[in-house]
């Protein structure tokens, strides 16, 4: 009998086929792809709704750390202007806010610590 189960397989064949976790020894891969925050799939196309974001919110998204979605950036943007009065420059640190806390509850759920440097 075959020390392990796949062995008398096909190469083909002796990957389960489910994805690995993204760690530093996977070549191509990087390691900054672990989070234990949702992940969603997209049903539209993102560069439509990226493109549809006011210029603003895109130039936020640009440096934001995190991959939002755009349909989520417009919907704190609008929140953001809202509670700020329609002040860009306050809507952008009130997002700067929002991701840090996404950040530093990630760091939280994955036992990492968040450097303000990584952070911002």
């Amino acid at each position: 009998m075959p020390s392990h189960p796949f062995a008398t397989m096909s190469p083909k064949r002796a990957s389960p086929g489910k994805a690995r976790l993204p760690t530093p020894e996977t070549p191509g891969m990087s390691p900054n792809m672990q989070t234990a925050l949702k992940r969603r799939r997209r049903r539209t196309n993102p560069m439509d709704e990226f493109d549809r974001l006011p210029p603003g919110a895109r130039r936020w998204l640009h440096k934001a750390v995190l991959p939002w979605s755009a349909r989520s950036v417009a919907r704190h943007w609008a929140e953001a202007l809202s509670r700020t009065g329609g002040d860009e420059a306050a809507a952008h640190a009130w997002l700067d806010m929002l991701e840090r806390r996404l950040l530093a509850r990630d760091a939280l759920a994955t036992g990492g610590a968040v450097s303000p440097a990584k952070a911002r």
